[in-house]
C-alpha cells in the first residue's frame, strides 16, 4: 500500500504545478507629474501662482505685466466686489492667478514685487488763521525788503522785492497820486520766510489781531484727494407750503459755514511734491427776509491752484477777504431812544471790518517705512 500511494501524491503535486499564472494587467499609462505648495501650483511644466495684490491694483497692473508672459501664459483677475448696500462693508478679494512656464514665473514675480509696491505718503501739516486786516493799517510802518537770488542751484524760490507805488505815504498825497499800500512779498527764499512767517503770526495771536481757526494734520496716500472741513452746518428755510385746514409744511436744510481745504499731493521725486490746493471758506454775512422768513446769506471765497514744492516746504495762501459792514449807535440813555429828537442825543458809527483768511501748509513726504513712526511716535 505504500508503494502505491507516493506515486499518487506526485501525480497530484505535479498537477498543481502545471496551473497557469493568473494574467498580468495592462500596463497604465504614467500620470502628468504635478507639486502643490501654498499659493503656488505646478504641472506639465507650467506653473500657477495665487498673489494676493495690495490696494486693490490689479487691473491696472495686469495689462503692463501681460508684456512679460511666454505665449502659454496667462492672467486672471479678480472681478470688483459690488458697491455694498447702504450699512454694510465690501470685502476686496484682490486675487491674481498667473500661469507661466517654470522658467518664467521666477521672472513674473520679480516684475510684481516692483510694480505692487507700498505707495508713498504724504502728511498735510496746516493751519488756517483769520486776522484782523485794519489792525494793520492802523499801526503798519513803511519798509522795503530786496533780497539777492542766490545761485545754490537747490532753491525753488531765488528772491522776491516788492514795494508798491508811492513807496511812502506822504507821496501818495499829491495830486493824482495813488493811495498807499503798504508792502507785499509773494517770492521768498524757504528759511527765511519760514522765520519770518512764523514771528509774525505768532505775535499777531498774542495781540488778539489773528485767531487760529483750526490746525489739522492729515496724511493721505499719494495721488489721491484729502479734505479737512473746520466749520458749522447753518440750518434755512428751504420752502413753506401751506394747505387750507393744515398746519404749514416746511422743509429745512443745511449747508456748511465753514473753512474747508482740499488738497491732492503727487510725489513727483525724491525731494518734490505737485500739489492741488484748493482752500474755501464759507461764512454767514447776513440774512435776508423772504415771505417774511429769516433766511441767511451765505459768503463763499475760494482759490484754486497747483504748485512745486519742496518736500517739507511752506505754502502760504492769502488773499481771501471778507468785509462786513458794521453799524453801533452811541447815545443817553432813554434820551437817545426818542424818536426823531433822539439823534439830538447819541451818535451813529459806522465801521467796515475786513478780515483774512490765510492758509499755511507743510506736505512732507512719508516712505512706507516711516508709516509706524508716523502713527506711532517717539
Amino acid at each position: 500500500m505504500r508503494g502505491l500511494l507516493f506515486p499518487a501524491v506526485l501525480c497530484a503535486a505535479s498537477v498543481a504545478f502545471a496551473e497557469e499564472p493568473p494574467p498580468t494587467p495592462p500596463p497604465v499609462p504614467p500620470s502628468p507629474t504635478w507639486r502643490y505648495e501654498r499659493g503656488r501650483i505646478e504641472k506639465d511644466g507650467v506653473v500657477t501662482i495665487f498673489y494676493q495684490v495690495a490696494r486693490g491694483k490689479g487691473q491696472l497692473i495686469q495689462p503692463f505685466l501681460q508684456k512679460f508672459l511666454t505665449p502659454k501664459g496667462a492672467i486672471q483677475v479678480s472681478p470688483p466686489s459690488p458697491p455694498p448696500a447702504p450699512g454694510q462693508s465690501s470685502i476686496e478679494l484682490n486675487l491674481m492667478m498667473i500661469s507661466d512656464v517654470k522658467e518664467n514665473i521666477e521672472l513674473i514675480e520679480k516684475v510684481l514685487n516692483i510694480l505692487d509696491r507700498p505707495v508713498d505718503q504724504v502728511q498735510i501739516e496746516a493751519q488756517i488763521i483769520e486776522k484782523s486786516i485794519e489792525d494793520d493799517l492802523e499801526i503798519g510802518a513803511e519798509f522795503g525788503i530786496t533780497q539777492e537770488p542766490k545761485h545754490s542751484g537747490d532753491e525753488l524760490f531765488k528772491a522776491g522785492t516788492a514795494i508798491f507805488n508811492p513807496d511812502s505815504y506822504l507821496a501818495s498825497l499829491k495830486p493824482g497820486a495813488d493811495p498807499f499800500q503798504g508792502l507785499s512779498a509773494t517770492l521768498f527764499n524757504e528759511n527765511i520766510q519760514w522765520g519770518l512767517i512764523d514771528f509774525k503770526l505768532r505775535t499777531l495771536v498774542r495781540k488778539g489781531k489773528a485767531t487760529i481757526l483750526s490746525s489739522p494734520y492729515i496724511t493721505v496716500n499719494n495721488g489721491e484727494t484729502a479734505t479737512i472741513i473746520a466749520g458749522d452746518e447753518v440750518p434755512y428755510l428751504e420752502s413753506l407750503v401751506f394747505n387750507p385746514g393744515v398746519a404749514p409744511i416746511s422743509t429745512v436744510r443745511f449747508k456748511q459755514a465753514a473753512v474747508k481745504l482740499t488738497v491732492t499731493p503727487n510725489v513727483i521725486s525724491q525731494n518734490f511734491i505737485d500739489i492741488d490746493i484748493k482752500p474755501e471758506v464759507t461764512t454767514v454775512s447776513g440774512t435776508a427776509t423772504i415771505q417774511g422768513t429769516q433766511t441767511p446769506i451765505f459768503s463763499t471765497r475760494t482759490a484754486e491752484t497747483h504748485v512745486t514744492v519742496r518736500d517739507g516746504q511752506q505754502i502760504v495762501i492769502g488773499g481771501l477777504v471778507r468785509t462786513v459792514d458794521l453799524e453801533t449807535r452811541r447815545g443817553i440813555p432813554l434820551l437817545a431812544d426818542i424818536p426823531i429828537i433822539g439823534y439830538l442825543f447819541g451818535s451813529t458809527r459806522s465801521d467796515q471790518i475786513k478780515t483774512e483768511i490765510l492758509f499755511i501748509l507743510r506736505p512732507r513726504t512719508r516712505k512706507p517705512e516711516a508709516i509706524e513712526e508716523l502713527i506711532v511716535p517717539k
